[in-house]
């Protein structure tokens, strides 16, 4: 299956950051920094809170719910062998339950996996991780139906994940704290 989303590499360097920045912006708590870096075959878009020059993506967070909850957010954008076009092949924003300094557990994602062979991962697709085994592996998919036009371009694509994004916030993360703060 797969889907190709590419921009030109002024667009990915000088606007893409701005755009992310946008996306998140009703999802974190407070304002992201974007930062793009060569990785070892692509360059990464990530988004945090703060950054310290050798630390990998994974590892760059910014908060979803103070105290409670953060996430990470990448882009995967590959060079393209002609001209000055990069494709983007993956999205990934992961949220974690921080219970403690020391115990951080993975809560919920949304992923789309633009390479992939199963539909279900090309599309924007949630992960309830916090319900544990067999669930937490379960793909679910928020475009199936429309799935060429959400792949069509960097922006419908970046529509349909503000749209995941406002669902995990609103009935995920928020609901999990609320019952949370009244147990």
């Amino acid at each position: 299956m797969g889907a190709i989303i590419e921009v030109d590499a002024d667009y990915l360097f000088t606007h893409r950051s701005d755009r992310v920045e946008y996306l998140l912006k009703e999802f974190a708590a407070e304002p992201v920094v974007v930062q793009i870096r060569r990785g070892v075959r692509s360059m990464l878009l990530t988004a945090g809170n703060n950054f310290t020059q050798h630390e990998s993506h994974e590892r760059r967070r910014f908060a979803v719910w103070p105290e409670m909850i953060n996430a990470a957010y990448h882009e995967e954008w590959v060079p393209k062998l002609e001209g000055r076009k990069y494709v983007l092949e993956r999205v990934y924003m992961n949220a974690y339950l921080v219970q403690d300094i020391s115990t951080v557990r993975e809560f919920a994602a949304l992923h789309c996996d633009l390479n992939d062979s199963e539909v279900y991962k090309v599309s924007p697709h949630l992960h309830v991780w916090i319900v544990g085994e067999p669930l937490r592996h379960a793909h679910l998919p928020l475009n199936i139906g429309h799935l060429k036009q959400v792949t069509s371009s960097v922006a419908k694509l970046t529509s349909a994940f503000k749209g995941g994004l406002k669902i995990i916030r609103h009935e995920i993360v928020r609901r999990y704290c609320e019952y949370l703060a009244s147990a």
